[in-house]
């Protein structure tokens, strides 16, 4: 049996702040923008009533992220996560120049938590953003 991984969702309040990020700061490339509602959806996600517009996004290895806005839904939760919260805490990507990528987020208006560093083994450059939605994601560039 082979599993992979098919894409990752990410709930947002703000979906076009979001798009921008993943589309225009990050390269990545839509591939479908519908909006699902019916008794499908209803069935899956054991909600009634439920619209969502889901945004398909992937990257040029075919890796997939999924935005996606409950338009019938509020996001009650009042406790935003951390790199220490039990759970996903954050999505890595490799990228070409970490340098680079960090200077087109922090002119964007997003924040790092540190500089880019030389992991102790030399093969890797890393650094933490926070995202749109406060995501953090790990920027990793190989040595």
């Amino acid at each position: 049996m082979t599993n992979t991984i098919r894409h990752i969702g990410i709930v947002v309040e703000d979906q076009e702040k979001s798009l921008v990020f993943w589309r225009d700061l990050l390269g990545f490339t839509v591939y479908a923008d519908n909006l699902e509602k019916g008794s499908f959806i209803d069935c899956i996600l054991d909600r009634a009533s439920t619209t969502v517009r889901t945004i398909k996004l992937r990257d040029t290895k075919n890796q997939c992220i999924e935005l996606l806005h409950f338009q019938s839904h509020s996001n009650n939760s009042s406790k935003p996560s951390t790199l220490f919260t039990p759970g996903i805490t954050h999505i890595a990507l490799q990228v070409s120049d970490v340098h680079k990528t960090v200077s087109r987020l922090k002119d964007s208006g997003y924040k790092s938590l540190s500089e880019p560093q030389i992991a102790p083994n030399h093969l890797a450059t890393v650094v933490f953003i926070i995202g749109p939605e406060n995501l953090y994601l790990e920027l990793v560039e190989l040595n």
